[in-house]
């Protein structure tokens, strides 16, 4: 007999594709349809103190017509992603692990180790994308287009590097740590949420700061999800930028 009480049992329908591919769509498309619509009124009512980037005249930077092309693009890659994603899904969930209170101790661990490998996978692919000219203008730069960023842009990029960059970051943990579908289900919405806040371009204390910000200001720095290997590598960056080094066409 167990001396840990399940939390879960074998007669509950087990976690499958559908239900990671629920929660990871509804996290995205919840989140990027609130910050778009703070966005509008912000801009409409000409209220900057809660953006990273404003204008000129003190503005935040206002909505445009590319937001359909995002929107567009956005639905583009998560169809293209799908099969990766259930392929991968499918190995990633261990359905023999019945999840109890003991097991419960070890969630951090995993997050942990998640995060860490997330970090170091998105920061090499993503820099590599950065450093070579040829991936940068024929792929990267279709993400850099606006220089500054809207959570509704979060996933605005190049199918190959949405697959490579975006998914790769996403499941490399549970690829090397496969886990309990529940909390698979977890992770996936956090990484999710956590890309939207990090394009969002919004001040909210403790889930966001301005790193990713100066990176597509600047370019050459914060490649990284959670600054870990930007800190390491040399490359993270706060200090405020100045007027000249604002993003310009010498990079391509």
């Amino acid at each position: 007999m167990s001396t840990t009480a399940d939390i879960t049992n074998t007669d509950i329908t087990p976690i499958s594709f559908s239900h990671i591919m629920y929660w990871h769509l509804s996290a995205y498309w919840v989140a990027t349809m609130s910050f778009l619509a703070l966005d509008y009124y912000w801009y409409s009512n000409g209220i900057s103190k809660y953006k990273f980037s404003i204008s000129a005249d003190g503005r935040p930077f206002a909505p445009t017509r590319m937001i359909y092309k995002a929107i567009v693009v956005a639905i583009c890659n998560q169809i293209v992603a799908t099969p990766f994603i259930y392929y991968i899904t499918e190995y990633c969930i261990d359905q023999s692990w019945q999840l109890s209170l003991y097991d419960i101790y070890y969630i951090p661990l995993y997050f942990l180790l998640y995060v860490l490998l997330a970090d170091q996978w998105f920061y090499w692919t993503h820099r590599t994308l950065h450093m070579n000219r040829f991936l940068y203008k024929h792929i990267h730069s279709i993400h850099h287009q606006w220089v500054f960023p809207m959570a509704i842009r979060a996933i605005y990029a190049h199918p190959v590097e949405h697959v490579i960059g975006n998914v790769g970051s996403l499941m490399i943990g549970p690829l090397c740590f496969p886990i309990n579908g529940a909390l698979l289900c977890l992770w996936v919405t956090s990484a999710t949420l956590n890309s939207v806040l990090a394009h969002s371009g919004t001040k909210i204390y403790m889930l966001t700061d301005e790193a990713h910000d100066m990176h597509h200001r600047v370019l050459l720095c914060n490649f990284g999800v959670m600054g870990l290997c930007d800190r390491l590598f040399g490359t993270h960056r706060t200090a405020r930028i100045r007027p000249e080094e604002v993003y310009n066409q010498s990079h391509t």
